[in-house]
């Protein structure tokens, strides 16, 4: 599993689930990372980095091969999810989604408007990885006290969900 960490040496690390092996993988260049998403099929982490200049960066699961994505003033990125070869975030002061495709090398980014709240979070739930192959959407609102899901993306096999506070 994958982390952020804000304290006095902000920095990503990660662990096996039971705890054992951590290491800091990322340690230089942060000060807020807000969130980590995982890319299971390339073994390569992405994450959002909150202060003045907000980035989306990419390094493979022992930090190396660090690549800066793309590079913002005036947002706070706050939440990261990643499925094929796009990565989506949520903005705190824009209220939307974001979404960057990273196989062609461009700098285009598609928003994707969100009415309400300040954003917390924005996952991606990919059928054929859950149960039956169907999205259990009632078991993890209820799981995690969640009360609005915007999707603002749908595909045949995935729903990028957006979190909205209650």
């Amino acid at each position: 599993m994958f982390w952020t960490d804000w304290g006095r040496v902000p920095k990503i690390e990660r662990s096996f689930l039971n705890g054992d092996g951590r290491t800091s993988i990322v340690s230089s260049g942060l000060v807020w990372p807000n969130d980590v998403t995982v890319d299971l099929k390339n073994k390569m982490i992405f994450w959002v980095e909150a202060y003045i200049i907000d980035k989306i960066e990419t390094a493979d699961y022992n930090g190396h091969r660090r690549t800066k994505l793309v590079e913002y003033r005036r947002l706070h990125m706050f939440s990261v999810t990643y499925y094929e070869r796009s990565v989506y975030w949520s903005d705190w002061y824009t209220r939307n989604i974001q979404a960057l495709n990273t196989s062609n090398n461009s700098s285009s980014v598609s928003t994707f408007v969100v009415p309400g709240k300040k954003l917390m979070g924005v996952t991606m739930l990919e059928k054929t990885s859950q149960p039956n192959g169907k999205i259990l959407f009632d078991e993890m609102l209820h799981l995690l006290n969640i009360s609005k899901v915007f999707i603002v993306e749908k595909t045949k096999d995935t729903d990028v969900l957006v979190v909205s506070p209650s």
